[in-house]
């Protein structure tokens, strides 16, 4: 089986499903944003036969306006939008040639989308290819951070990459059980194409010495978080992070 991984910028839980598939004979090959992947990732890319560079994404929307735009039109909220829309929409037809000539190219079997965002899995259903798998890392639509201006501010056309990405793929991959329900009670999506696959860790990765717990030196409770707590794609989770410690989790 041949299988395309496509993701904006290779993430912990995307090569770990790749170091797994990769150990079950399964052929895979990274479509990502990142061309500088090779010099700047931390993991193994040897469990990927090929890489291939798909479109970056657009300069910042209020750039483009404050540079190309004579009128000062980056505080009225209908351009923005527009300019939203347009620069999306340029991304999406520019990614979508992309993908179509990889997927022609090379006879893969099945598209395994990452998000976040949900552009590029977008933009892998406007090519044309039958076999979609849409794995959803971060639930963009309960983000209002992500998706506003500096204000509450909310860009529509982030919320229907969302539905489309999920009500239009072939299969849908989800890392929790509340993210899965939330988008099954919100989108028209068939329950038989989703599995739940939890954020696992690589068996081959773990500590072969067992280490005492450190609620044992001191009676409270550690947490230990995987991801990103700041960035133009994760959102900012310093706040969260700041709570639970004034609340005794450290």
């Amino acid at each position: 089986m041949k299988v395309l991984f496509i993701h904006p910028d290779l993430c912990a839980r995307a090569w770990k499903e790749a170091f797994a598939l990769n150990k079950e004979g399964v052929e895979l090959c990274l479509a990502t944003q990142n061309h500088d992947i090779r010099e700047t990732n931390r993991y193994d890319l040897s469990v990927f036969k090929d890489i291939f560079y798909l479109p970056k994404e657009l300069r910042g929307v209020r750039q483009i306006m404050t540079r190309k735009w004579p009128l000062n039109l980056s505080n009225k909220k209908w351009a923005l939008d527009l300019g939203m829309k347009l620069t999306q929409f340029v991304l999406l037809s520019r990614a979508s040639k992309k993908i179509r000539r990889i997927a022609n190219k090379n006879n893969f079997d099945i598209i395994h989308c990452h998000n976040s965002p949900d552009i590029l899995t977008v933009a892998t259903i406007n090519s044309g290819f039958p076999k979609i798998i849409h794995d959803t890392h971060d639930t963009g639509s309960l983000s209002e951070q992500r998706y506003s201006i500096g204000g509450n501010e909310r860009y529509d056309i982030y919320a229907d990459f969302e539905k489309i990405s999920n009500e239009r793929s072939q299969g849908c991959v989800y890392v929790s059980n509340l993210m899965m329900e939330y988008h099954l009670n919100e989108y028209n999506i068939d329950i038989e194409k989703c599995l739940l696959f939890y954020n696992y860790f690589v068996g081959e990765h773990q500590n072969k010495q067992k280490l005492e717990k450190l609620s044992k030196n001191d009676g409270k409770i550690h947490v230990v978080f995987q991801g990103s707590v700041g960035g133009r794609i994760a959102g900012d989770e310093l706040d969260l992070f700041r709570e639970l410690a004034n609340n005794g989790l450290i």
